[in-house]
């Protein structure tokens, strides 16, 4: 089963206050993988909206084998 905690959440928050104060991100105990910062889908998060951030997470589960993407019964 898939899980999420509050480590993960203040990862989260680590990893983009190192990126404003130009340092070196923490490692996290758990595969982040590298999307936070370069996903092109959105515009990136600025430095002065930090304060105002917040997390939510949702976690997909029981995957259900498709015919395709228009599949939804």
């Amino acid at each position: 089963m898939v899980s999420a905690n509050r480590e993960m959440a203040v990862y989260c928050f680590d990893t983009l206050v190192a990126h404003y104060n130009s340092e070196q991100a923490p490692p996290p105990a758990f595969d982040e993988g590298q999307h936070a910062l370069r996903d092109r889908r959105f515009p990136p998060i600025q430095a002065k909206e930090l304060p105002y951030l917040q997390c939510t997470v949702s976690i997909l589960t029981n995957y259900e084998t498709a015919r395709d993407y228009l599949d939804w019964e």
